[in-house]
């Protein structure tokens, strides 16, 4: 009986530690799949607490005009990942087997956080919280997605089609350039 359930217990666990010992090093050869999902050497691995755009998905602009914002996340998150290497700090693993991950850019740029801060990710309060300070700039600037309407993107792969009212026309002018990290606070 305390072998079975030694034996389960491994079961569990070794995926996430598989996860976690092929990412926790530095990824030199990263592919963007969207604005939330990296390839790394073949291993998928998920920003956690973030939720971008999905590729194919249209926004509404503050001058009412319909543009590809899961295309403009891709191409943001692209810029900050860059050609450089980054590191990922496997956080667990999602439902489809992507390792979640905190990952960082070039001089330890937190990447989640970075793309919440610019308004082309929000923070996926479904699993964390700590990204909730970053979107709070993102959305009083007016930044990125928080310029204009969009459907959230959780929403948006379930087939709804609702949408955020845009930011309030008093927003306090917080930068929406992510390289601000004084303006953007640290995650929890």
């Amino acid at each position: 009986m305390i072998l079975a359930l030694f034996s389960f217990i491994i079961a569990l666990a070794l995926p996430a530690f598989e996860a976690a010992s092929a990412v926790d090093t530095p990824c030199p050869q990263v592919r963007v799949i969207d604005g939330d999902t990296l390839d790394c050497a073949g291993r998928r691995i998920r920003l956690d607490g973030i939720d971008a755009p999905e590729r194919a998905q249209i926004c509404r602009s503050a001058t009412l005009r319909d543009y590809p914002c899961g295309s403009e996340s891709t191409r943001a998150l692209a810029r900050l990942v860059g050609s450089g290497t980054i590191r990922c700090v496997p956080t667990g693993t999602d439902r489809y087997g992507r390792t979640l991950a905190t990952c960082f850019g070039v001089g330890g740029r937190n990447l989640n956080q970075a793309m919440v801060c610019s308004g082309d990710a929000i923070a996926y309060r479904r699993y964390s919280m700590a990204y909730l300070g970053a979107e709070t700039v993102a959305r009083s600037g007016g930044c990125g997605l928080w310029a204009g309407s969009f459907t959230a993107p959780e929403d948006w792969r379930h087939g709804g089609r609702g949408s955020y009212a845009p930011p309030p026309a008093t927003a306090n002018g917080a930068p929406c350039d992510a390289a601000a990290p004084l303006r953007c606070p640290k995650p929890r």
